[in-house]
């Protein structure tokens, strides 16, 4: 959970935002004493991007068990056979993939965990 999620929780803070949905039924009793409103806004989406030079046209092709375990390490390089095999038409380089992943938690890291669970 996150910071702003774990401050109105607690009632530090009188307004707060999030990418992350909130359970009612998980309300502390403080939130609820103090009447805390859940106001869904927007619906956004995460994104996954690659950078890779594939040639003109090309459209790599992932999907979610090979997006996991690229996110989970097991997934190392580029033309790893799993992604080789969804990917026939492409010459996938020998290139490791580096991975960046956010350093603590957000309502993205954890929309992005339901995702992959």
């Amino acid at each position: 959970t996150g910071v702003g999620i774990q401050d109105i929780l607690q009632c530090q803070i009188d307004f707060a935002g999030t990418d992350a949905l909130i359970d009612y039924s998980k309300l502390t009793l403080c939130a609820r004493q103090q009447n805390i409103q859940i106001l869904p806004m927007f619906a956004s989406a995460v994104i996954i991007f690659a950078h890779l030079s594939l040639g003109s046209g090309a459209f790599l092709r992932l999907n979610g068990p090979i997006i996991n375990d690229i996110f989970l390490g097991k997934i190392t390089c580029w033309n790893d056979s799993r992604v080789q095999q969804l990917n026939p038409s492409l010459n996938l380089p020998t290139k490791p993939i580096l991975r960046v992943v956010r350093d603590g938690t957000s309502g993205t890291t954890q929309t992005m965990t339901n995702a992959m669970a």
